[in-house]
């Protein structure tokens, strides 16, 4: 015998319609989000995720950043990768400000200027060059 339905799936309808009655604790919407934080989320890429993934993964959980661990300075703070590996551990990060950031990569090699005072960004001499 096939059941009949009351009109759910007639013009006009919607899926969204269906569930617009049903009402969720704040603890049960709290538990839904939990549930798909971090690896049980299905766009989860591991050790994958582009440069600009991991960059808003670290400032998610390390917070905000206070002083530059260098100098001591409060503006324009960056975290800084200490290997260049771009991972997924806290430990793997250092709050710099721009100028001590710059000043590490260099020192570090992962970061050279030429003798025309030109930046180039990357480990070889194809990376992009930006006039100073």
């Amino acid at each position: 015998m096939i059941k009949k339905h009351k009109g759910y799936f007639k013009k006009g309808n919607t899926y969204g319609k269906l569930l617009k009655g049903i009402k969720r604790s704040k603890a049960t919407k709290l538990l839904m989000g939990i549930s798909k934080i971090g690896k049980k989320n299905s766009n989860w890429k591991g050790d994958k995720v582009s440069y600009a993934g991991v960059h808003a993964w670290i400032r998610r959980n390390k917070g905000k950043l206070i002083i530059c661990i260098f100098c001591g300075s409060t503006k324009n703070l960056e975290w800084a990768n200490k290997d260049h590996k771009y991972r997924r551990k806290k430990e793997d990060y250092i709050s710099l400000c721009r100028s001590c950031h710059m000043k590490y990569d260099i020192k570090k090699g992962f970061r050279k200027y030429n003798l025309n005072k030109t930046k180039i960004y990357g480990n070889n001499n194809k990376g992009i060059l930006c006039a100073m």
